[in-house]
């Protein structure tokens, strides 16, 4: 069994996975509650850092 959790494109996952026998395959998006709070605090961070000059 695996289980991963994959940000950006699922592509080169499908293809590791395509190498050995697939039983089942669950997919599921992450909820907004559990989405928006990283979203916002990575757009924090970004704000923390100055700008060259």
């Amino acid at each position: 069994m695996l289980r991963c959790t994959v940000d950006g494109r699922l592509d080169p996952l499908i293809k590791a996975a395509a190498r050995h026998e697939v039983i089942d395959l669950l997919s599921t998006e992450p909820d907004l509650e559990d989405t928006f709070p990283s979203f916002y605090h990575q757009s924090e961070g970004a704000a923390d850092v100055a700008p060259d000059a």
